[in-house]
C-alpha cells in the first residue's frame, strides 16, 4: 500500500512489544505514546495492518493491536478518512477467520464497535459478507463471522430492523435458527445468543414470523448436554413468557416440565435463569389473567425443588468464608461499605412506599439461586395462598427439626419466612408453637442460623404484636432476644438483628413504651461496640423508635440515656464526613419525638447546620466565578455536596418541627432564612424539595419571623409549583404555601391568592399539559382549601371554574388534619358563593359522603350548606347524584327533602 513506510511500521511494532513488558514507570511513558498517536490515520491502518496480515508476530502483539484499534474506531470513528475506514473493513474481512481465536475475537469487537459509530449504514455490505461465511466449510469462518453478526446483534438490535436497511433480520433470523442443530456447540451457542437478542417487549416482526421454527428449534436444544445452552433456553422461556405468552400457551406443559427440570439442574448457572421463570408464570396470572391451574397441577413437584435450592450450597458457604467468626471488633473495610444517600425530605400531604423482597441475610447485589427460590416460593405464596401449605407444611416440619443439618434447617427457617406474607392466614394457626421455636433459635451457634431468624420473626411480627396474649408469652421474649442479638459477636447477625428490630419498633409502637429505658441502654451500648457498616442500621432503629415512641420518649432519664453517645458522635464527625447523613436523619426524628426535650440540644445543631449550608454555598459561588474547566473537573463531585445542604435543611425541618415555637429564638438569632431562600434558588431539585420541607416546618413555628420576608417567600414558592419540573419540588411547594396561608391568615395573604390560583387551579383541573399526578392534584387540593379557609371572599368568585375538580380530589385526603382545612376552606367559599356549586352537586355529595368520622364544627359546616342548597335548589339538588350516597348523606346532616 502506498500509505505504508517500513520504518514507522517497525516503529509501532517496537512500541506494541514494549506495552507489554518492562516495569511500570516504561510501560506508561509506552502506553502515552500510543495515546498520542491515536489521531494519527496511518497509525490506525498500521494497528489493521499488524492486527491481519502480520501472522507471525505474537498473537498477544496482534491482539494488543486489534484492541488499540478498536478504542481509536470508539473515540474518533468520525473523525477518520473514508480510505481509513474503507481499508479497516478490507482487513476485518480478511481476518474474521483467523485460525486464533482471540484474534477472532477481538476482530469482533472492531467490527460492531465500527458499525454501530457507523449506525451500520456502511457496513451492509460487511453484514452480507458475514451472512455468506456462515456457509464455510471452514469452522473457522463461522465461528468468526458469527462471534462478530452476535455482538452486532447485541449492539444494534433495532437498526437491525430499520425500514431504511432494508430489515436485514428478515434475512438473518431464519438463517441463525438453522444453525440450532450445527454439530459444534459453540456455533449453537452463537445462533441461539443472536436471536435471543431479540425477545424483549419490542419484538421485531421479523421474529414472530419465524416463531414456529424458533420454537421448535428450542425444544430440540432442550436434550443439548450443554450447560451453556440450556441456561439460554431457560432465558428464552422466561423472556417469551414475559412478551410472547400467547406463542407458549400451546406448548405451555412442556415448557413447565422442562424448566421444572432445569430449577432442579446440578449447574447452579441453570437453575438460577430457570428459576425466574416461575416468578414470570405468577406474574402473568396476576396482571394477564393466565390461568392458575396450569401451574397448580406442578406445584407439589415444584415445591421440593424450590425448598433444595434455597439450602447453603458448599460454594455458597465458600463464598461466605468467616461467616462463623466472632467479628464484631474487626474493622470493616471501606469496600464493603456501601455509598450513603439522603433523600430529601417529602412534606406534601400524602406518601407512599414499599420494599422489594429481600431476605436481608446476605448482600443483596449478590443475587443468586438461594434468593431467587425463596422470592419464587413469596410470589407462589401470594398467588395460591394457603393453597399450598398442605405439602409445604410437612417439608417445613422436616427440615425445621432442630436433628436436621443445620444447612436444611437455615433453609426451612428462610422459607417460612418466604411465605409469611401470602400463607399468613394459614401459617398464623402454627405461630403459637412456631414463634417460640424460633425465637430458640436465635440462640443457635452458628450465625447463618440466627441472622436468618431474625428475619423471618420480622415477617411475623404483625402477629406477635397483634396478638391477644399478654407480653410474657411472645412480645417480650422476642423483643429480648432480638436486643441481644443486635449485641451479637457476628457482624451479620447484628445487621439482621438491627433490620428486624426496626420492623418490630414499627409494628409495636406504643407496646414498646414500658421497656424504653432497657432499650434504650441496649442500642445506646451498641454505638460503642459497632463497626461503621452495621452503624448505619443502628442509626436506623433508633430513628425507627423514635417515631413509634413518639412523646413517651420526652423522658429525663431516657434522653440522659439516648442523647449523650449520639452527640458525641455528631461532634467527632467533620463536616465533610457523610456519616453525617444517618446521624442527622436519626436526630432529626428524635428531635420530632422528644419535642421540648430536644432543646437542650438544638442550638449547636441547628448552627453546625446552618453553618454546612453556608460553607457549602460558599464553595459553589467560589466555583461558578472559576473558569469553565475548573466548573467542569467540580461538577463530578456537586450532587455529592448538595447532599450535605439536603441532610442540613432535613434536620433543620426536624427540629423546627419537633421544638415548634420554641424555635423562634434559634431562627431570629441566625441567618436561617437567609439561607434558606438561598436554597430555595438551587438549581437542585433535591435542595429545593428540603427547603420547602423546612419553609412550611417553620410558618408552622414561628409565622412572625416569616411575615415580614413574604414578599420573597411566596412568588418563589408559587414559581416552583411547575410540576414539569420536578413533583416532588412542586408538592413540597405547594405544602408550604399552605401552611404559610393558614398561620398567616387572611390579611396578610390576600394579595397574593390570585396569582396563587392560577397555578393551583391549572392542576386541580388536570389541564397542565401532559401531567396527571393524582397526589399533586390531591395537595393542590389542600392547599386551595387552606387559601379559601382564610379568604374565601377571594377564592369563592372562581369556584365554577374548579369546583367539580376540587370536590373529586378532596375524596383521597387521608390526614384528618389536612381533610378537615380543605373541607373546611370548601365549605367557606360555598357560603360565599352558594351558585359556584350548583353544577358540581354530585361530586359534592360524594366527597361529603367520604369523611366518615367528621369533626361536630364540620359536620355543622356540612349540614349548614346542605340545607342553604336544598332551599335554593330544591328538588333538582339530587339530580345526577348517586343516589345512594345523596340519602346517605342527607339523612346523616339532618337536612329533609321534600
Amino acid at each position: 500500500m502506498s500509505w505504508q513506510n517500513e520504518k514507522q511500521l517497525k516503529e509501532v511494532l517496537g512500541m506494541l512489544h514494549a506495552s507489554l513488558r518492562g516495569d511500570n514507570e516504561q510501560q506508561m511513558k509506552v502506553y502515552k505514546k500510543l495515546q498520542q498517536l491515536r489521531g494519527n490515520q496511518e497509525f490506525n491502518q498500521y494497528l489493521a495492518f499488524i492486527i491481519s496480515s502480520m501472522k507471525k508476530e505474537p498473537e498477544q502483539i496482534r491482539q494488543q493491536a486489534g484492541l488499540l484499534l478498536k478504542n481509536n474506531i470508539h473515540e474518533s470513528y468520525e473523525r477518520m478518512d473514508p480510505k481509513v475506514r474503507n481499508y479497516i473493513k478490507l482487513k476485518v474481512l480478511q481476518t474474521i477467520g483467523d485460525e486464533s481465536k482471540k484474534i477472532r475475537k477481538t476482530i469482533g469487537h472492531i467490527v460492531t464497535t465500527a458499525a454501530s459509530k457507523d449506525k451500520l449504514k456502511g457496513w451492509q455490505p460487511v453484514l452480507k459478507e458475514l451472512l455468506k461465511m456462515l456457509e464455510s466449510n471452514k469452522y473457522e469462518h463461522v465461528d468468526g463471522a458469527f462471534n462478530a453478526l452476535c455482538k452486532i446483534c447485541e449492539d444494534e438490535p433495532e437498526r437491525l430492523d430499520s425500514q431504511d436497511l432494508g430489515r436485514p433480520l428478515n434475512t438473518m433470523l431464519p438463517l441463525f435458527i438453522k444453525f440450532f442443530v450445527h454439530p459444534k456447540e459453540p456455533i449453537r451457542r452463537y445462533a441461539l445468543g443472536a436471536v435471543n437478542q431479540f425477545l424483549g417487549p419490542n419484538m421485531p416482526q421479523a421474529l414472530r414470523a419465524n416463531m414456529t421454527g424458533y420454537l421448535k428449534g428450542l425444544f430440540v436444544l432442550t436434550k443439548d448436554s450443554s450447560v451453556q445452552i440450556r441456561k439460554r433456553i431457560c432465558q428464552a422461556f422466561v423472556l417469551l413468557l414475559d412478551n410472547e405468552v400467547n406463542a407458549l400457551l400451546p406448548h405451555l406443559k412442556k415448557v413447565m416440565e422442562f424448566m421444572i427440570t432445569s430449577t432442579g439442574d446440578k449447574n447452579e448457572e441453570v437453575a438460577l435463569e430457570a428459576c425466574e421463570f416461575w416468578t414470570s408464570v405468577c406474574e402473568q396470572q396476576v396482571h394477564n389473567n393466565l390461568d392458575p391451574a396450569i401451574l397448580n397441577s406442578y406445584l407439589r413437584v415444584l415445591v421440593p425443588i424450590l425448598l433444595k435450592g434455597m439450602v447453603y450450597s458448599p460454594l455458597d458457604l465458600i463464598g461466605r468464608m468467616g461467616a462463623d467468626e466472632d467479628d464484631s471488633h474487626v474493622p470493616d473495610r471501606e469496600q464493603d461499605i456501601a455509598p450513603r444517600h439522603h433523600s430529601a425530605k417529602v412534606s406534601s400531604y400524602n406518601g407512599s412506599g414499599g420494599d422489594d423482597w429481600d431476605d436481608d441475610d446476605e448482600d443483596a447485589s449478590d443475587w443468586n439461586l438461594r434468593k431467587c427460590a425463596a422470592a419464587a416460593l413469596d410470589t407462589l405464596a401470594t398467588v395460591y395462598k394457603d393453597e399450598l401449605l398442605p405439602f409445604l407444611l410437612p417439608m417445613l416440619q422436616k427440615s425445621l427439626d432442630k436433628k436436621t443439618e443445620w444447612q436444611i434447617q437455615e433453609a426451612g427457617i428462610l422459607a417460612l419466612g418466604a411465605i409469611a406474607d401470602g400463607c399468613f392466614s394459614g401459617v398464623s394457626k402454627h405461630l403459637h408453637h412456631l414463634i417460640p421455636y424460633l425465637i430458640g433459635q436465635l440462640k443457635h451457634p452458628k450465625p447463618l442460623i440466627r441472622s436468618i431468624t431474625c428475619w423471618t420473626l420480622s415477617r411475623y411480627a404483625k402477629w406477635v404484636v397483634k396478638g391477644k396474649d399478654d407480653d410474657e408469652k411472645y412480645f417480650k421474649p422476642l423483643m429480648v432476644q432480638l436486643l441481644q442479638r443486635v449485641l451479637d459477636k457476628n457482624k451479620a447477625v447484628q445487621e439482621a438483628a438491627c433490620s428486624a428490630f426496626a420492623i418490630l419498633e414499627e409494628q409495636a409502637r406504643g407496646r414498646l413504651v414500658p421497656y424504653l429505658e432497657p432499650i434504650l441502654k441496649n442500642l445506646t451500648f451498641a454505638l460503642q461496640k459497632y463497626q461503621a457498616k452495621n452503624m448505619l442500621l443502628l442509626y436506623d432503629a433508633i430513628g425507627s423508635l423514635a417515631e413509634a415512641a413518639g412523646s413517651a420518649l420526652n423522658r429525663k432519664e431516657l434522653i440522659k440515656i439516648l442523647m449523650p453517645p449520639l452527640i458525641q458522635r455528631w461532634n467527632k464527625l467533620d463536616d465533610r464526613d457523610r456519616n453525617l447523613f444517618p446521624i442527622g436523619e436519626c436526630l432529626s426524628a428524635i428531635a420530632v419525638a422528644v419535642r421540648s426535650g430536644f432543646l437542650p440540644f438544638a442550638q449547636p445543631i441547628f448552627n453546625r447546620c446552618l453553618q454546612i449550608i453556608h460553607n457549602t454555598l460558599v464553595e459553589q459561588n467560589r466555583v461558578r466565578k472559576m473558569g469553565e474547566n475548573a466548573r467542569l473537573s467540580y461538577d463530578h463531585a456537586a450532587s455529592s455536596e448538595k447532599e450535605f445542604i439536603v441532610v442540613s435543611l432535613d434536620l433543620l425541618a426536624g427540629i423546627a418541627d419537633g421544638l415548634g415555637s420554641s424555635v423562634a429564638s434559634l431562627v431570629g438569632n441566625s441567618k436561617c432564612l437567609m439561607l434558606l431562600f438561598e436554597c430555595l434558588k438551587d438549581p437542585d431539585g433535591d435542595v429545593r424539595q428540603s427547603a420547602f420541607a423546612l419553609l412550611g416546618d417553620l410558618a408552622r413555628a414561628c409565622i412572625g419571623h416569616l411575615k415580614p420576608h413574604f414578599d420573597k417567600f411566596i412568588p418563589i414558592s408559587a414559581a416552583n409549583i411547575d410540576p414539569h419540573k420536578s413533583s416532588s419540588v412542586c408538592n413540597n411547594a405547594s405544602w408550604a404555601l399552605g401552611e404559610m396561608a393558614f398561620h398567616a391568615g387572611g390579611n396578610d395573604m390576600a394579595k397574593y391568592i390570585p396569582g396563587l390560583m392560577q397555578r393551583l387551579v391549572p392542576i386541580l383541573n388536570g389541564a397542565v399539559k401532559d401531567y396527571n399526578n393524582p397526589s399533586l392534584m390531591e395537595n393542590a387540593a389542600i392547599t386551595m382549601g387552606r387559601l379559601g379557609l382564610v379568604s374565601p371572599e377571594i377564592v369563592a368568585p372562581h369556584l365554577h371554574h374548579f369546583s367539580k375538580a376540587w370536590c373529586n380530589n378532596l375524596c383521597r385526603i387521608l390526614d384528618p388534619k389536612e381533610r378537615e382545612h380543605a373541607f373546611r376552606g370548601l365549605c367557606s367559599c360555598i357560603h360565599k358563593n352558594p351558585k359556584g356549586i350548583v353544577n358540581a352537586v354530585p361530586e359534592l355529595i360524594i366527597a361529603i359522603a367520604s369523611c366518615s368520622q367528621p369533626s361536630e364544627g364540620m359536620a355543622n359546616m356540612f349540614h349548614t350548606i346542605l340545607k342553604g342548597l336544598h332551599q335554593m335548589m330544591g328538588a333538582k339538588l339530587g339530580n345526577g347524584c348517586n343516589q345512594k350516597a345523596f340519602q346517605f348523606v342527607m339523612e346523616r346532616y339532618r337536612v329533609a327533602v321534600r
